[in-house]
């Protein structure tokens, strides 16, 4: 775990350093600028699904080793729960990428949901922009029951029940 707080620690000194030193001008700027997934899911519970999204650098300077994340949340939830994140090296400044992943979703039960995407979600980088780095979408989930039905029975053909081989309540 120090190891994370020093690595943190080491990125906000770089951050602090480089807004100091750059005008917000020449930062760069991360937007997302279209996520993609199915508005409609059905399957059983925790299902993995397609989602494609696309980022664009729309500002003066090249973003480099940052991670966009991925969340879910319940419609009206204020909390987020991290599902997966995709580290990235180096977007030019003008320039966008998009990408295309399988993610599984941690949720059982149907109903409305909000799919976020979060470029830059550590804030690693210092941007010209901190506040359009997010992107959400609605996605409804309905479970399907997994189907239980015994396909086959084995039963030996004779057997024998003595009083030892039953439970009684004093015996729980």
């Amino acid at each position: 775990m120090q190891g994370v707080r020093k690595s943190a620690l080491v990125w906000s000194t770089i951050a602090f350093l480089l807004t100091s030193v750059c005008a917000p001008g020449s930062l760069p700027d991360l937007v997302p600028i279209a996520l993609r997934a199915p508005k409609t899911i059905t399957n059983t519970p925790v299902p993995y699904v397609t989602i494609s999204w696309t980022v664009k650098n729309q500002g003066s300077n090249a973003a480099t080793d940052f991670v966009d994340g991925f969340y879910i949340s319940t419609n009206g939830s204020p909390s987020q729960v991290l599902i997966s994140s995709y580290a990235r090296t180096r977007v030019e400044a003008g320039a966008s990428y998009s990408a295309t992943n399988k993610v599984q979703l941690p949720i059982g039960f149907s109903g409305n949901y909000t799919l976020s995407l979060k470029t830059d979600y550590a804030n690693w980088i210092p941007e010209s922009n901190e506040s359009n780095n997010s992107l959400s979408l609605p996605v409804r989930f309905v479970t399907t029951p997994p189907d239980l039905a015994p396909v086959t029975a084995i039963v030996p053909h004779t057997f024998k029940v003595t009083p030892t081989s039953m439970l009684t309540s004093s015996g729980l």
